[in-house]
């Protein structure tokens, strides 16, 4: 009877402790991404070379700008995120950005060829390069 007393409490404490390791960071030790962006939000799109325009994230993985006549598709908006423009003054554009410390770094492409580096920021930037936006 001790034996089985000993090996049910071996079994439960390696139960929990997958338990715990399963919670917190998924199937085989694997990390999840927190989404960052979500349906509805609105970031500021800052680009280091120019002005910026606010953007408004759909359902679906759609986005419009306020400016320009911009939209397209997002995917993403975790550790990453990619647009491509498929309306607007940027239509063909591409951008592609990764998240570090509260905002996207992005650099954005036209033909495959990078243009311009900048920030994807969350909510309404108000002014940018001594632009509106």
């Amino acid at each position: 009877m001790g034996g089985g007393m000993l090996r049910r409490t071996a079994l439960l404490a390696t139960g929990l402790m997958m338990t715990t390791t399963l919670g917190v960071s998924g199937p085989a030790g694997a990390t999840t991404s927190v989404r960052h962006i979500k349906p509805y939000d609105k970031w500021t799109l800052e680009m280091n070379n120019g002005g910026c325009e606010i953007q408004a994230f759909a359902m679906a993985g759609k986005w419009k700008a306020d400016q320009f006549r911009d939209a397209g598709t997002y995917r993403g908006g975790g550790n990453t995120v990619t647009e491509k423009w498929t309306k607007g003054e940027g239509d063909g554009w591409s951008l592609s950005g990764t998240y570090t410390s509260g905002h996207y770094v992005v650099s954005l492409f036209n033909a495959g060829s990078q243009f311009a580096t900048g920030y994807l920021v969350k909510g309404k930037v108000k002014v940018w390069n001594d632009l509106s936006c």
